[in-house]
Order: structure tokens, then C-alpha cells, then sequence
């Protein structure tokens, strides 16, 4: 035969590789194939997966289990076109494995462990993984009727985010089953969820469980996921990333005071969110947290002396809010097409932003500070504005800072307070029977029944 292999036939039984040739046993070495061991009393079967890992496949459960059993690197062997064993031995179970374990002391996945052209349907929809095990490039494509994922070990997850430029793209290893994932449980040691782990097309991931040591929720780590509705956030956590939870659909939330930071829009277009309560140790509400969560009612914000730009933008159904003693500044349209009635302000506060409480349904706004300066247009378009009052001091009404709030009935400026040109542009007030100048307003109440807009007198 001059050396060379002849193959008459290859096939498999029960799990052996039987290869019959004239020279079948220069293929056979220890290191190119995996010859599994059979029992016949229980049916188990296991076998070497390189790296110290044992598989072992136990059809009483219809579980296919891998475990670090000796020495070596934890890095099970690759599979593929380019390797010289193309599918792995455990292949003969796609159809019937219901639950993968990968145990810990495992570091690595290898390639096409479970992914190749020639096995189109796995059934497993339960996997359980270390968090911090590397995943071959395409190992587990062909999971894609996972359910159910658990994460153990201790320590941080392994970040697996994408290096996409768009910030919103991601794909995690488990990425494949995105459309039928419904449950993730953290196991009690893991401390960190990275960034995009979850994220954009998880639309059935409905249940997700915190152990207490996780401590730090990454941005985007369940942006999208729009069944998530409840859940408890771990008592030890310190921060949650930006757009964290960003699209889903959590209904009520509490905030553990453990919580020192939360990125910008984490919770926002939460659209059924009725209710939250924020961190004591957070003295700032960040950027757009709550925007478009369009039935929020209830808000308890303990002790926070800023409010962020678009912290409460959208929120329609939220008609009051506490703005307490402290309070320093308000953001830019943190308020905008809110459905605040009424905005009793402390005597803290320094700034309110542009837009802050535009287009509103505010009623009546009572600024008890003595030195504010209110931006153009923070209560732009207050349509339903109709009564204004303003207390004594140096504060400051810019220009066009109420513009087209035409229905004010009630209007009260304080002694001192500066009103530029055009603060209540387009219209005038009157008193009396006559036109007011600019230096009559301190002190004085304008009460009336039509529309009362002041303009500037040259």
C-alpha cells in the first residue's frame, strides 16, 4: 500500500469510533481521539475532554456534565475543520441532553464543543457555567434553546462585551439562545454582572436572580430585556451601570441604600414602573433615570441635592414630587412633559435648568429661595400654569424663562428679584386699568381672571 490510508468504512457504535482500514492505526494516538468508556449497568458514559476535564454523559438525568477531574490547565480541547478531530464524542446526545454542567476549575470551552454545520439541532435548555470561563469562538452557537442559565463560581464575571463601536451591539458566548432565554440565576460568590451580558434581544428573560454578593451591575447589562418586571436587587450592591435595565419592564424598584452610584438612563422607558424608592447614600439623581417611564406615580428620593438633566422627562403620570430641603439644582428638562401639578421648591435650591419643567402640567410653582436663577425657558409652554409666586431676595428670571406659560392668573415677584426683558414674553399685566413698568412688580400680587403675561416696557 506504499504507506498509504485506505478507508473501507467509518461508523460508529455505542459510542466508539470503530475505524476499519489497512492502515486505521496510525490514526489512533491519544492526543487526535477520544475513545469513551462504556457501561452497560447505568449507561453512563464519560470520557478525556483535554485540560484535566472528564465529560460524562448520564442518561438518568440527561445531563452531560464537565468536570476537572486531574492536573492540567482546565482548557478542554478545541474541535473543528482545522482540528483533527472535527466533532466531539459527546455529539451522539444533541438530541437528548436537557442540562449542561461545565463544573468549576474549567477555564475554557473549546471550539465547536457545541456548534459544526452537520449538527443542526441541540435540545438542552438548561446550562450552568463558571464565571469566568473562556468560550472558544464558536462553542456553543448551537445552544439555542437554552432557557435557563446559571452562573457560579466567585469572583467578577468574565467580561465578554463586544468591541463593536455601536454601544448598544453585543454578543455574549450565550447569545445564540436570546429567544427563548427566560431565567438567569447568580450563584452566591459571583460579584459582578459586566458590561452587555444580557443586553438588546433577551425579549423572554423574565426572572433573573442576585445573590448578595454581587456589587456592581454593568451599562447595558439588561438593556432591553423587556419582560424583566421583578426582581430584588442584592443587598450589597454599590453600583449600576448606565442603561443597566434600560428598556425592560420592572414595575416597582427599590434602590438598596448600599448603592452610591447609578449611571445615566439606567431605568429609563420602564414603561409599566408605578413606583421607586432611591438610595440614602445617593445625593444626586442621575441623568434621565427615570425618562419615558410614563406611569410612574411615586417616587421617594431621600436625600438628594441634584436632580440631572431629563431625570424625569416623560414621565406623564407623575404628578407630584417632594422636593425637599437641600436640593440645589435642578437639570435641564428633568421635568419636561412631567405631570407635575404643583412645584413647592426649597429655599436650597440655586438653579433651574433650561426646560426643567417645560411643557408640564404644572398649576401653581412656589420658589421659596432667595437666590435662584432661572434659565430661559425652564417652564416653557406651561399651558396650565396659574399661579407663580417668588419670594424675596436676589434671585434671577431670565429671559423667555416662562415663555408661552400665557395663563398665569396669579403672579407674586418678591422684593429684589431681577426680571429680564421677555420673561413672561408676548403678553402684558395690568393693574388698575393701567400698564405695569418693570420697577412696579416688587412686592405687588396680580390677580385676574383672563390671561396676565408680562413683556418689557422700553
Amino acid at each position: 500500500m506504499d504507506g498509504k490510508v485506505e478507508f473501507r468504512d467509518i461508523f460508529k457504535h455505542k459510542g466508539l469510533m470503530i475505524v476499519v482500514g489497512v492502515s486505521a492505526l496510525m490514526l489512533l494516538s491519544a492526543s487526535a481521539v477520544i475513545v469513551s468508556s462504556y457501561s452497560e449497568a447505568d449507561g453512563v458514559q464519560t470520557g478525556d475532554a483535554g485540560g484535566g476535564v472528564q465529560w460524562k454523559w448520564d442518561p438518568s438525568v440527561k445531563t452531560l456534565s464537565f468536570l476537572k477531574v486531574s492536573a492540567g490547565d482546565g482548557r478542554m480541547n478545541n474541535y473543528g475543520p482545522e482540528q483533527s478531530i472535527v466533532y466531539p464524542p459527546w455529539e451522539d446526545y444533541d438530541l437528548l441532553v436537557e442540562n449542561i454542567v461545565i463544573g468549576e476549575g474549567v477555564k475554557y470551552l473549546g471550539t465547536f464543543s457545541f456548534d459544526g454545520t452537520a449538527r443542526p439541532y441541540i435540545s438542552a435548555t438548561k446550562m450552568t457555567v463558571p464565571c469566568d470561563m473562556e468560550y472558544g469562538r464558536v462553542s456553543i452557537e448551537l445552544l439555542t434553546n437554552l432557557k435557563e442559565i446559571k452562573i457560579t463560581g466567585s469572583g467578577p464575571m468574565k467580561d465578554y462585551s463586544s468591541e463593536r463601536k455601536d454601544k448598544f451591539e453585543c454578543k455574549a458566548p450565550w447569545h445564540a439562545s436570546q429567544e427563548k432565554l427566560e431565567k438567569i440565576i447568580f450563584d452566591y460568590g459571583v460579584t459582578s454582572i459586566p458590561v452587555k451580558s444580557f443586553s438588546k434581544y433577551y425579549k423572554h428573560l423574565a426572572t433573573v436572580e442576585f445573590p448578595s454578593t454581587i456589587t456592581k451591575i454593568g451599562d447595558y447589562a439588561f438593556y432591553g430585556c423587556v419582560a424583566l418586571k421583578d426582581f430584588a436587587l442584592p443587598r450589597n450592591l454599590e453600583s449600576i451601570g448606565e442603561y443597566a435595565f434600560s428598556y425592560c419592564d420592572v414595575r416597582s424598584l427599590t434602590i438598596p441604600d448600599s448603592v452610591t452610584s447609578i449611571g445615566d438612563y439606567a431605568f429609563s422607558v420602564n414603561e409599566d414602573m408605578t413606583e421607586a424608592t432611591l438610595s440614602r447614600s445617593m445625593d444626586g439623581i442621575p441623568d434621565g433615570i427615570f425618562e419615558s417611564c410614563y406611569k410612574l406615580k411615586k417616587v421617594n428620593a431621600p436625600a438628594v441635592k441634584t436632580i440631572g438633566e431629563e431625570a424625569f422627562s416623560n414621565c406623564y403620570a407623575l404628578q407630584r414630587f417632594e422636593f425637599k430641603e437641600g436640593l440645589t439644582s435642578i437639570g435641564k428638562n428633568a421635568f419636561y412633559y412631567a405631570g407635575l401639578i404643583t412645584a413647592d421648591l426649597p429655599s436650597t435650591l440655586k438653579q433651574i435648568s433650561t426646560g426643567a419643567f417645560g411643557c408640564s402640567k404644572l398649576e401653581s410653582v412656589h420658589i421659596s429661595s432667595a437666590d435662584v436663577k432661572v434659565e430661559s425657558a425652564a417652564f416653557f409652554g406651561d399651558v396650565q400654569l396659574k399661579e407663580v409666586a417668588i419670594a424675596d431676595g436676589s434671585s434671577v428670571l431670565c429671559k423667555d424663562s416662562f415663555l408661552f406659560s400665557t395663563y398665569i392668573e396669579k403672579l407674586i415677584i418678591g422684593e429684589g428679584v431681577t426680571v429680564e426683558p421677555d420673561a413672561f414674553k408676548m403678553y402684558s399685566f395690568y393693574k388698575d386699568g393701567g400698564r405695569l413698568d418693570w420697577n412696579q412688580l416688587a412686592g405687588h400680587t396680580f390677580e385676574g381672571s383672563g390671561n396676565l403675561v408680562l413683556t418689557a416696557v422700553d
